[in-house]
């Protein structure tokens, strides 16, 4: 385990009051926004194997 104050990405050292935020939000996530709602729209139209992406499968 790293110590505190480390400069590595892969670690975030939160403060409890932080940290009981996060996994509350985590927890109970908001309703998606419209903005979302229509960038998943829009990627249903998005041409398959454009630049090496694949379609999801969302099943």
């Amino acid at each position: 385990m790293k110590a505190p104050g480390s400069n590595n990405p892969d670690i975030t050292n939160l403060k409890p009051r932080d940290y009981q935020a996060f996994f509350e939000d985590l927890a109970s996530p908001a309703s998606p926004s419209e903005a979302l709602r229509a960038a998943f729209r829009r990627r249903k139209d998005f041409p398959v194997g454009l630049f090496g992406i694949e379609q999801a499968d969302d099943s």
